[in-house]
């Protein structure tokens, strides 16, 4: 289950435990607060470990964090609050400046964006210190620590990659549930409506 850290509470969290939802996946992005009023996403560390917390407490047996990296004022603080934080997977994704499909970014000064050889240096230095911190990288985009069942699945080259990124489950249909949620049955895709009052 995807969630949004800043509006989920214990009741929440309780009830998606009672439903039997056993990983979780938080967007995060960064801490640094410029960089999160640049991408129109203030979220607090404090918010995000409240979360992490509460879900460990329910006995969710993964967290995953996404993060981007590629705009400018990052990334040495909030690899450091990763770590503290410890989630057993990290998705780091590239940023993709497409002010024409996501109107915050136009609050962005494309000047002050990272070279495509500085966003390399960025990724090569945060592989360097997830490494460094007993993450394993499974490819592309995403970590996981050495005891996670996708590192453990990567070390008998199992993995699977689908287009949410890397499972430990080849061949199972995905339902995706709520507002953008994409799934496959069988051979077919789909996607669900990106507006509340359409979906």
């Amino acid at each position: 289950m995807e969630v949004d850290p800043r509006g989920v509470g214990k009741d929440t969290i309780k009830a998606l435990a009672r439903a039997r939802f056993n990983r979780i996946s938080l967007g995060v992005q960064d801490f640094n607060v410029d960089v999160q009023k640049a991408v129109n996403r203030i979220q607090s560390f404090e918010q995000t470990k409240a979360v992490m917390d509460l879900s460990r407490s329910h006995r969710f047996e993964s967290i995953s964090i996404d993060l981007i990296y590629g705009l400018p004022k990052q990334f040495e603080t909030t690899l450091n609050q990763v770590a503290q934080l410890r989630p057993e997977r990290i998705s780091l994704f590239n940023y993709a400046h497409l002010p024409e499909l996501f109107k915050p970014q136009h609050r962005i000064d494309v000047l002050m964006l990272p070279s495509a050889d500085e966003k390399l240096a960025i990724f090569k230095y945060s592989m360097d210190f997830l490494l460094s911190q007993s993450y394993v990288y499974i490819g592309m985009d995403h970590f996981s620590l050495l005891e996670d069942p996708l590192a453990i699945a990567q070390s008998k080259g199992q993995p699977y990659r689908n287009f949410q990124g890397y499972s430990t489950h080849a061949q199972c249909d995905i339902i995706g549930l709520g507002l953008s949620a994409i799934g496959q049955v069988g051979g077919s895709f789909s996607q669900n409506k990106k507006t509340r009052s359409n979906y």
